[in-house]
């Protein structure tokens, strides 16, 4: 996000209705504002989370008409609804083109919090708010699959001379699509669970608290993020101990039937967590095909991998990476090594992705040995589901 640009100035609004005030600058939103999904029936939808902060600060002068956005939106992604010619039909999953983005879904998740909260001082929109709080328990139950209790950062991995505590608490291992290695230490998702879960960081430098942070400190802790007790007590059971009947809590109770674009693979093991994206769905940006993280005690930077393939030459994004050609496009693949499972990512340009034989920018990673504990598993053809599970600590 650059500062001073569009992304920031949405944000700032964004903050102005969630504190009860009227937005101030309107041109920075207006334009991300699609009640009637045209960007949809392209070939190329685009980013959903613009168009969720743009409704949310909708609410606050025209809430009929974002209300409607809204439950047209979850509606979608919950059926799976088919847009467009049969040819080329496309498909609603969750968080669209950006499953499990360090910071693009966050904003997601912050646009429904923010709707929710506006539409219920409204009245009148229960149907609405019940809707939205039903996607806000889906967000936190994705989150949880990911999450670990303890992420302890330093002042930025570019910075490895610069040892400075600068946050612990809640933090996600995940991959994602439109998500770099910078972007896992300052996640806007994190800011959402931690207060949706109600399992807050024990430290954050005032000089690093964002706006994504100030924003979600404006929901009602209680009420706001759609989870009740027995919610909360789930996902801290599920985060903190691999706990399976909370495990069976979040696929059944908070994310049922999720399906995302691109296949997810998500291992927790006693001590490590790790999350293998399939392949990049939104070929706009480059994309992080595998995380991996200690999930007991305190997990610092050296505690985590993060595989972004990069050659390192030009931008990560648009059509100017490599020349004309898009760096975007990628894919992970398991595979076995002298007995050992190994995760092989590439980014890839348009040739390379049509020529496989030219692969040149790829990492790969030893995966944890042995069994996990939980195993779980999603994708545009199969709805999340626990594929095994043990008996952990606290079952």
């Amino acid at each position: 996000m650059n500062k001073g640009g569009k992304e920031e100035r949405i944000l700032k609004d964004l903050k102005r209705v969630a504190d009860g005030k009227n937005p101030q600058d309107p041109s920075a939103w207006r334009e991300d504002l699609d009640s009637e999904f045209r960007r949809w029936k392209k070939k190329w939808p685009g980013s959903m989370n613009l168009p969720r902060m743009a409704h949310a600060i909708q609410c606050r002068e025209e809430p009929r008409v974002a209300a409607r956005f809204f439950r047209q939106l979850i509606t979608r992604e919950e059926q799976g609804i088919e847009e467009s010619k049969p040819q080329d039909a496309r498909v609603w999953y969750w968080t669209s083109f950006e499953p499990f983005s360090a910071n693009y879904w966050g904003w997601s998740w912050l646009g429904e919090a923010v709707a929710a909260k506006v539409l219920s001082e409204k009245g009148g929109f229960d149907e609405t708010v019940d809707i939205l709080h039903r996607s806000l328990r889906r967000h936190a139950g994705m989150a949880a699959l990911v999450a670990i209790r303890r992420m302890v950062l330093t002042n930025h991995p570019a910075n490895p001379g610069n040892k400075r505590e600068i946050y612990r608490g809640p933090g996600c291992f995940s991959a994602g699509a439109r998500s770099n290695p910078a972007h896992f230490f300052i996640r806007s998702v994190n800011s959402c669970f931690s207060r949706a879960s109600q399992m807050l960081p024990d430290f954050h430098r005032r000089n690093w608290i964002r706006i994504e942070d100030k924003i979600a400190d404006a929901i009602d802790p209680h009420r706001g993020w759609g989870l009740g007790p027995e919610d909360r007590h789930h996902l801290v059971r599920l985060v903190e101990n691999n706990n399976l009947e909370s495990a069976r809590h979040v696929v059944e109770r908070l994310a049922p039937g999720t399906k995302t674009y691109a296949r997810f693979e998500i291992r927790r093991y006693a001590d490590r967590g790790g999350c293998t994206m399939f392949w990049n769905v939104n070929g706009n940006t480059s994309a992080t095909y595998y995380g991996e993280s200690l999930i007991s005690g305190d997990a610092k930077e050296q505690d985590m991998k993060f595989i972004h393939p990069y050659c390192g030459e030009e931008r990560v994004r648009g059509g100017t990476a490599l020349g004309k050609k898009l760096l975007g496009k990628g894919e992970a693949k398991l595979l076995k090594k002298d007995g050992a499972e190994i995760v092989e990512c590439a980014n890839l340009t348009q040739d390379e992705a049509n020529n496989p034989g030219k692969k040149r920018c790829t990492e790969g990673w030893q995966l944890p040995q042995g069994r996990p504990v939980l195993r779980f598993e999603c994708g545009p053809d199969q709805a999340l589901r626990l594929v095994e599970g043990q008996l952990g600590e606290d079952s």
